[in-house]
């Protein structure tokens, strides 16, 4: 059973937990627009590192960086 905050919040928080049978991402955020669209985006990229850990036992932090990085400054 997962408890988060009661009611409006001006900043987003995750809990990560786990059992024998899963892993869960509980989240409490903003209710704006923008705060969703960057929550559905990490949560994307979250969704990316745990599969590439699942399927290779790793994940390559800075090859990913240098690429986002990249993108940030063209």
């Amino acid at each position: 059973m997962l408890f988060t905050g009661e009611g409006e919040t001006a900043n987003a928080s995750m809990w990560f937990n786990r059992d024998s049978h899963h892993l869960y991402l509980g989240c409490q955020s903003p209710a704006t627009p923008f705060a969703q669209r960057q929550l559905a985006r990490y949560h994307s990229h979250l969704r990316t590192v745990f599969a590439a850990v699942v399927a290779d036992g790793d994940y390559s932090i800075s090859t990913d960086r240098e690429v986002a990085l990249a993108r940030h400054h063209s």
